[in-house]
């Protein structure tokens, strides 16, 4: 493996960092695409232009890394020219991903339709200042929804040409969802449009597995604020609960993508950023370890402000072994993927007896499949609509 010792240079203590080149470079652009620093000493040496471009596109930073390149032309002429025409299409597709949320938005304040707009968009106006070119694109649309207003919801996507990729009774689900929500395992339903250069939408009626996140919706709802999305006008979480949503998701997987942490990087550099304020809420949903860890991990990869990875927790350790260990590209830590350890599998079990009743766990799974019939169907391409 084509290994090399970084060394980052601050008040003459030497700092070591295990990574790729391509991956200590990605890092170091997403840095600079935010506060304009180079606190890292230029490494010299050969760069796989191949690789860095399918890291780019990996962890999704193409826009983030490219004011770091055309920083040092001279040395990217190449990997700009090839990278442009990918970040002209990704800036298109967020375009239209935009002028999608702004009819979704207008359907659902028509039918009083509660909701907030999270992750990937709702980021980029929340916590990233910055024109939409150097911003972090996301592929889909995350919404959070009051659970009663499911069935009007699922309607609305009906009548707007979306169907459930989930499920071929959406409705019947949506229904029980109103007035059960948490007793379904599920947290929420996928829809995908007719034409397949829309967005899907992934439509939550709870923000986050109980056992990982005991953050309701109707909190999160309660606390939501109106802000802008590059001039569309929707609701989104409150700050910190914002920061909380995308630690835990962040977290759970690793941070296998880098825009998850660079989400978290941005986000410590907001105005609205109050530590104090997060650990005390992180306190009463029972993570703050998942926010110390997290944190930790932007100071390393992001800031490099950890003076020896042996003193660092065993959760960022093993985080950047996953990405050393995958030349940068590790797979998701998540429980529908084989690659979860026997450790993940019995901590996942674990917090599900600690956190969840017996009935949530282990009877509402065959109740709801029982009552509501909740069919599978593949989720790939070929899916035709049960509307065609």
């Amino acid at each position: 493996m084509n290994l090399l010792m970084v060394e980052f240079y601050n008040q003459n203590v030497t700092r070591m960092l295990p990574l790729t080149r391509e991956m200590i470079l990605l890092c170091k652009a997403v840095q600079y695409c935010r506060d304009g620093t180079e606190d890292l000493e230029w490494v010299h040496g050969n760069i796989e232009m191949d690789k860095l471009t399918r890291l780019a596109r990996r962890h999704g930073v193409i826009g983030m890394v490219m004011p770091y390149l055309e920083h040092r032309a001279c040395e990217f002429e190449t990997l700009i020219a090839n990278l442009k025409p990918l970040l002209v299409r990704q800036v298109i597709l967020e375009a239209l991903r935009l002028k999608q949320l702004e009819g979704l938005v207008g359907a659902f304040e028509k039918h009083n339709v509660s909701y907030v707009v999270f992750k990937g968009l709702a980021v980029n106006a929340q916590m990233c200042d910055a024109p939409i070119s150097t911003q972090r694109f996301s592929t889909d649309i995350d919404l959070l929804v009051n659970p009663a207003d499911f069935p009007q919801l699922v309607s609305i996507m009906h009548q707007r040409g979306y169907y459930c990729i989930d499920c071929d009774n959406a409705s019947d689900v949506a229904h029980f969802a109103s007035h059960s929500a948490d007793e379904l395992v599920k947290r929420g339903l996928v829809f995908r449009h007719q034409d397949r250069h829309v967005a899907d939408v992934d439509a939550h009626w709870r923000v986050a597995n109980t056992f990982s996140l005991p953050l309701s919706t109707a909190t999160v709802l309660g606390h939501k604020q109106s802000t802008q999305i590059n001039g569309v006008r929707v609701f989104a979480p409150s700050f910190e609960h914002h920061f909380l949503i995308l630690t835990v998701h962040g977290y759970l997987d690793y941070f296998y993508q880098l825009k998850h942490l660079a989400d978290l990087h941005y986000a410590m550099q907001h105005a609205e950023y109050n530590e104090a304020k997060l650990f005390t809420l992180a306190k009463e949903f029972g993570i703050s370890q998942h926010l110390a860890e997290s944190i930790e991990l932007v100071h390393v990869l992001l800031e490099g402000k950890v003076s020896d990875l042996r003193n660092s927790s065993r959760y960022v350790r093993t985080t950047i072994e996953r990405y050393q260990t995958h030349h940068g590209l590790p797979p998701r830590a998540h429980k529908s993927h084989d690659n979860w350890t026997l450790i993940d599998k019995l901590s996942y079990i674990l917090r599900q007896i600690n956190t969840r009743s017996c009935k949530a766990s282990l009877i509402a799974p065959i109740q709801n499949r029982l009552l509501v019939k909740f069919q599978q169907v593949p989720k790939h391409d070929s899916v035709q609509s049960p509307m065609s």
